[in-house]
Parts: C-alpha cells; structure tokens; sequence
C-alpha cells in the first residue's frame, strides 16, 4: 500500500469513527440498552453473565460492556463506546481486503459501510448486531487468504477467531455459515461452467503430449499448505475460548447447553406467524428488506441488483428469459392486484406487494418482477468477475439476503448483517466502470449516490435522533427522560451524598432502572400498586393517578409532564420543592413549586378524608 493509500485510508477511519462518536449521548438510551444495562449490574454480583438461550444472544458483547463499564464508569458514553469502537473497526477491516480485491473496490466499498445509515446508527447504539459483521467479515478474510494456499498463519487465526466471534456474538451465526457454504459450493459450480480465467491461459488435455508443459497458472503456483499441529492448536484455541466465555468462566456450565437448545426455540420463535411477537410487528413480508434498502441504502440496494452482473459471465440467452419473466410477473403483479389477488393473504410476509408509481397513473407493480427486471438488465451489460473472492462475495450476499428473506421474523437491525457483501459489489462496479469510461464520470455518480446515505445519517443521529418512525428503531426513549436525570445527576455533582434520595417511579422500569441504579431509595411499583407512602423526593407516575398523588403529596412539588416513550401514555414527574427547589431557582427564575401539600395532610393525626 502507496502513502498515499495509507493516507486515504486512515481518512476514511477517521470519517466513520467521526459520524459514530460525535454527540454519542444525545439520543437517550433506548430500552434495549437499559436491559443489557441491566444485565450488567447481575454481572457485577453474580461475577458472570447468566447465558439464557431464549435470549438469542451470546455472552460477548456483555463482557464488553461489563469492560467499559468498570473502566469508564457507568454512563452512556461508556456503554455504547464498543459498539463504536467495533462498527470502526469493522471500516478498516473492509480496507484490509486491499489484499484481494483491486484498491478502487475496497475505498468505495469502505466509504459506503462508513456513512450507511445503519451501519452509523446501530454503531451508536450499545445491542449485539455490530459485532455479527465484524467476526463475519473477519472470518471471510481469513477464509480468502486460506483458499489462496498462501500459508500464512494469521489468516488461520482470523478464520478461527471470527467464527468463534460469531458463535459466542449471536445464533443467527448459523444463517451466514449455511449462506457461506452454499456460497462456496455455487462458486465451484460456476468456476466449472464459465471459468474466470480465459480458456487460452487454462491447461488442454493435448498439452499432457506436448514437448513443452504448460505453464501453470498463478492459483497453481500456490501451494502452501498448514500442518495438522497449527490447525489443531488454533481450532482447540477458539473452542477453548468459547467454552471458557458461555461457561461464565467455569462458572455457569449450563450455558453449554444453551448453544444447542436456543435454535429450537429460534425455530419456533423465527417461523410462527403468531403470538405477542407477531402483534408487536416483527413479522414483515419478503420483500421488507429491498423497502428498507430503498429507504436508506441505496448503494447497498444497486449492489444486490449488480450481484449476478458480477457473479456470472456474459449469457444473452439468460438476461433475455429472465427479462421475460420479470416483465411476465409485472403483467401479473398488476392483474394481480387490479382483480384483488393479493388481498385476504394470510401470508403477509411472502405478499410482493411494493407500488411504484408510473406517471400519473400510479400503476402498482409486483416488487418481485422490477427487482428481476432490474438484474436481467444488468446481464446485458455484465463483464466477468474480476477475482474468485468477488464472485463468492457475490454469491454469499445473495444467499444471506435470501435467507433472511425468506424468515418471517424480521427486526430492522439485522440489515447490517446484509450490508456489506453489497458495499463490495458497488466498489467492483466502480473499478470496472473506471476502466471503461471516464473517472471523473465515476466519481461525480459515486458522490451522488453518497448524499442520500449521508442525509439520512445526518437526520437520524443528529437531527432528529428521538423521532419515531425512521424504521431503524421502532420506539425511541424521548428527551423527557431529562427532566428527571438532568436534575437528579446536577444535585449529585455538587453533593454525591445526594443518591441517597428516595424516588417512586410507576412506570415502565426500562431504561431508567440502569439510568438509576446507583440511587438505592428508588423503588420500582407497577402503575396499578396501591401505595400508602406519598412522600418521596421525586415521584414519576400515570395520568390516571394524577388526582390520587397531588391530594396525598407531603410536600411542595414541582410538577412536569413526562412520556418516558411515545408508545407509553402521558404522565407527570412531581419533583421535590425541598430537593430541587435552588437548582430551579437557578434555572427556571420566578417559578413556583404547582403542587402544595393540603392542611389536612401537614397533621397526621387528622382522618384522612379520602380512605372513608
């Protein structure tokens, strides 16, 4: 790698560790992240992390947040630090293949990873799914360098660790390694029908008579070979490892077993069109990804259309059929939907069901039939697979979009998983298209295609990072969760004896019993408890008992409207005159406290009118 190779890299670093660091606070955290939170204070009494398999996550990425949390301190910052540290990780790693593909390839497919909406968003946000890519891709490029014979024992090592990575990270694992092998078996397949290399360079049978060998090509000159100790001693290693992290360090042996029992209830929870999960909305049709592609990635949505373009050679015979059933299956999808075919389907998720509009006759089309029609095109205009590992990567994120295609349950951030084999086509597309026309043509229609994904990194993360309905996240906490920390976290710095105030919060605990976990006097009710003690240094409570708690307050309050998440109804935060009181004064001058405590209520010995 040129200097200047070096330089663009660490740019294009420091752009993607940029995006995913800046403001890393400003959303607040998101109930998923006061779960795993939570599961991190377990970690600080029990010494391990309890592996549950129908939690259908590993104990890795608890170890690591336990990490940052003991070494930075609990605070957002510190629990979503690895997740930004790893989706940066996962940009450089993407540079590395620099190694195999042409360097053109490897930039472009670095930069769309860096400023993909998703890939930036999840980065920011301390759950599992970045951690999937990273070993994914980690094991690809051991994978890559191990078929080329090269011998080298760190390409040994990176295969090891990153499948290790993945088995310890998530049990979706077992998607991308059947979607891998599938991959390679289809790639051999192709290999022997259209060869990448041409036919005057490969070896003819005539030449086995002839008074001079062939000369053999650069993939037969390799020959290196690892001995049976070396992968012994690295697949002991990585099997050590993640017995030693889902045992708890020897201390939970029953999340061995774990491993196996959470793909049976994967296998129920990932196909059944029925229960809680499917009401909340997890069960999307087939085509939920190409939306979510359209929505905001685009460079990810031209590379799955461009995948074939670079997996097969040129074949007129194939674009011309495929275009024929593609237009075949607009004409139905448009019938289909004009004489109400699609309609009362009881399999929603398998409904091609996507509209676009033409002119002003906004004529419905089946997604399936302009997602072929779009690739056939391309055949037309298909050159050869540059490399063995392009055409593999090709065929390896087709067959992973496949797969979670086909599997009902669908959450948005498993698109990440998708992502990347794409971000590579796009950059191969780039190469060829810039050895065949003008570069700076190449370049003004790459910048194009960047501002959409950079738009859209922008307004979820930093414009409107709380908004419902940005498709990433299904409901955000919302900026009231500051009315009640802000404050709280104020008192503290000037007095840390202040976590010792009481609170009553009787609301959804998620993520505010991680946001308070060090404030021992705050006890969690359902909304629905009877209380009998109404005096608390601030209380967070429904609408409904708005009437209950004002009467029966001890003490002057200050009184805010609260909605912890908009899937959650209004309430009110009451927080204590006495407490806050000076901190108010210096921040909201001339407001009084809105709720005063009744005379009945200032002498226990009076009757409570309210209990006859």
């Amino acid at each position: 790698m040129s200097a200047r190779q070096r330089w663009f890299s660490f740019l294009i670093i420091a752009l993607a560790f940029a995006l995913r660091m800046a403001a890393l606070d400003l959303r607040p955290a998101h109930f998923d992240e006061g779960i795993n939170g939570s599961f991190i204070d377990t970690m600080r009494t029990d010494g391990f992390y309890r592996y549950d398999p129908g939690n259908f996550h590993g104990p890795l990425h608890f170890y690591t947040l336990f990490a940052s949390q003991q070494l930075f301190g609990r605070s957002l910052w510190a629990l979503r630090m690895p997740t930004v540290l790893i989706g940066t990780a996962l940009v450089a790693l993407m540079l590395a293949f620099h190694r195999f593909l042409p360097w053109r390839t490897v930039w472009v497919a670095a930069i769309a990873a860096a400023i993909s909406p998703a890939m930036v968003f999840y980065s920011r946000y301390a759950i599992h799914e970045m951690w999937l890519p990273f070993f994914t891709l980690f094991a690809v490029y051991g994978g890559c360098g191990i078929l080329r014979r090269e011998g080298r024992m760190g390409d040994l090592w990176a295969f090891g660790a990153g499948l290790a990575g993945m088995v310890l990270t998530k049990e979706t694992y077992l998607v991308h390694w059947i979607a891998a092998a599938l991959a390679l078996v289809a790639a051999r397949c192709l290999e022997w029908l259209s060869p990448l290399e041409p036919r005057a360079q490969r070896s003819r049978p005539a030449d086995l008579f002839a008074g001079r060998p062939a000369a053999p090509s650069e993939s037969a000159r390799r020959t290196a070979y690892f001995s049976n100790r070396q992968i012994a001693i690295v697949t002991f290693t990585c099997i050590g490892a993640v017995v030693l992290v889902q045992s708890g360090f020897g201390m939970f042996w029953d999340g061995i077993g774990g491993l196996t029992e959470t793909f049976r209830q994967m296998l129920v929870k990932g196909t059944s069109t029925t229960g809680p999960k499917s009401e909340a909305g997890h069960h999307k049709e087939f085509f939920y990804w190409v939306k979510l592609m359209g929505n905001y990635e685009w460079p990810a949505l031209l590379g799955l259309a461009a995948a074939p373009l670079l997996t097969l050679r040129r074949t007129p015979l194939l674009a011309t059929a495929v275009i024929t059933t593609g237009a075949l299956l607009v004409a139905a999808g448009i019938f289909g939907d004009v004489i109400g075919l699609h309609s009362g389907s009881t399999r929603e998720f398998l409904k091609p069901h996507l509209k676009l509009g033409l002119f002003s006759l906004a004529a419905p089309l089946s997604s399936l039939g302009v997602w072929l029609m779009v690739c056939s095109a391309g055949f037309f205009l298909a050159s050869p697979a540059q490399s063995r590992e392009m055409r593999w990567l090709g065929l390896f994120g087709l067959a992973s979009f496949a797969a979670y295609s086909l599997i009902p349950y669908k959450t948005p951030w498993c698109i990440i998983n998708m992502l990347w084999p794409f971000f590579f086509i796009v950059g191969q597309l780039a190469e060829n298209l810039a050895q065949t026309t003008e570069r700076w043509l190449v370049y003004v229609v790459g910048a194009l295609l960047a501002v959409t994904p950079l738009r859209d990194t922008w307004a979820l993360n930093y414009v409107h990072p709380t908004i419902d309905g940005d498709l990433y996240c299904y409901v955000h906490t919302t900026p009231d969760i500051n009315k009640l920390l802000r404050p709280v976290r104020a008192l503290v710095r000037e007095n840390p004896l202040e976590r010792q105030m009481r609170g009553m919060i009787l609301t959804d605990a998620f993520p505010l019993s991680w946001e308070l976990n060090e404030f021992p006097n705050v006890t969690y009710f359902a909304s629905d408890s009877d209380i009998e003690d109404h005096d608390a240094d601030f209380m967070l409570v429904p609408a409904e008992r708005q009437v209950e708690f004002e009467d029966r307050a001890f003490g002057t309050y200050f009184r805010e409207s609260f909605r912890l998440r908009n899937g959650l109804d209004r309430g009110w935060l009451y927080l204590s005159a006495g407490r806050f009181g000076a901190l108010y004064a210096r921040q909201f001058p001339g407001r009084t406290p809105e709720i005063h405590p009744r005379v009945q209520q200032r002498n226990p010995a009076l009757p409570d009118p309210s209990r006859k």
